[in-house]
């Protein structure tokens, strides 16, 4: 991993990032994406491409908090990267799956994933979204082209 000054720098890159205030002038990231510190995903370049792999291969590639923040963190950086073209979206080829949807082992009783609503949050149900509306929504806020290669079968 890499060290806790390089994380708080990251995170406030990516509060800058959300909030509009860049930290460099120019807006501009250059983000060595193959060694980009990652649990859940995999990021390579192909060209002008980023490949974003969602790669939990022993569960075929199931969904976690995880993978939904990892997501949406690489989706908005991805943003401030001039060498990035396009996104492209897929599943790791080992898994055997583009995603067999939500991991549901070691989860709490009911259908709600403790990450779903901040910490110390109330949250209101009717505005509530779940963790692949959140990705959902870091895709279509993209200025970038993002396609979804699916490769197998995709549940949820």
């Amino acid at each position: 991993g890499l060290g806790d000054s390089h994380c708080h720098a990251m995170s406030k890159q990516r509060l800058s990032f959300i909030s509009g205030e860049a930290l460099d002038p120019e807006r501009n990231a250059d983000i060595d994406w193959a060694s980009y510190d990652l649990q859940h995903i995999t990021c390579s370049m192909d060209d002008r491409v980023l490949v974003i792999q969602l790669s939990r291969p022993p569960q075929r590639n199931a969904w976690t908090e995880i993978m939904r923040n990892e997501l949406i963190e690489v989706i908005d950086l991805a943003q401030r990267d001039r060498k990035v073209r396009v996104i492209l979206l897929t599943g790791n080829p080992e898994g055997g799956a583009f995603c067999a949807g939500m991991d549901l082992n070691g989860m709490p009783g009911g259908g709600v994933m403790p990450g779903d609503l901040a910490p110390g949050r109330l949250g209101q149900m009717q505005y509530g979204r779940d963790g692949g509306g959140q990705a959902s929504l870091a895709i279509a806020r993209s200025i970038k082209p993002v396609i979804a290669a699916i490769n197998g079968p995709a549940v949820g």
